[in-house]
């Protein structure tokens, strides 16, 4: 049995922190030219769902072959501070007895909230369950997911053709020459009070 780890691992510097999401043609390319998400076909009044884990990136997209809406993988640098900011109005998606002393706290939370944090399974190099590790989710929605377009963004790569070379590795066994190519991810630094509201694990070493 694994003690279950929820951590926000990620990578990041001083300033930045590094997240992923995957778009189509019109939104990819606008983001490019633009430095931010503001294409009309990026909707400002629906949640949109950003993730640190490359590898947990990689199963919800397929490697970019799940379909044409996620066929253009994003690599988006923020401002860690706003980064931050989004952790410390975030709301768990779902009941936590460990975290919240009521449903009906939990749900007044989550009606003011309008940034939602899931904790799922995390994935290894051939996208199977990592026992005992939960990766974040993080919803931006309202206020967040305007600021979040536009302002928090530092810097925006496609690296759908670099996905590609990475998964034809992958589908050839040669696991030891992905990982050299990967950017190294470790746990992210938060507060306590952050932690216990997200039922996140505290990394040990900052």
């Amino acid at each position: 049995m694994f003690a279950l780890r929820k951590e926000i691992r990620a990578v990041f510097d001083e300033s930045t922190v590094t997240v992923y999401q995957a778009f189509n043609d019109e939104i990819a390319n606008h983001a490019l030219a633009t430095g931010n998400l503001r294409h009309p076909s990026f909707s400002l009044n629906r949640m949109t769902w950003i993730k640190p884990s490359f590898f947990w990136m990689m199963y919800r997209c397929n490697w970019g072959l799940k379909d044409v809406n996620q066929s253009r993988i994003l690599e988006i640098k923020l401002e860690r501070e706003c980064f931050q900011v989004a952790l410390s109005r975030a709301c768990l998606s779902r009941f936590d007895p460990s975290c919240h002393p009521s449903v009906e706290a939990w749900r007044r939370k989550l009606k003011v909230s309008d940034v939602r944090v899931q904790w799922d399974p995390e994935r290894d190099i051939n996208m199977e369950v990592v026992e005992g590790l939960r990766s974040i989710q993080i919803g931006l929605s309202g206020a967040m997911i305007a600021a979040y377009s536009q302002d928090w963004i530092r810097s925006i790569s496609d690296i759908t053709d670099e996905v590609a070379k990475l998964n034809r590795l992958r589908m050839d066994g040669k696991f030891q020459e992905l990982e050299a190519k990967l950017n190294r991810e470790k746990p992210y630094p938060i507060s306590e009070d952050i932690a216990l509201e997200l039922g996140a694990s505290i990394p040990r070493r900052f």
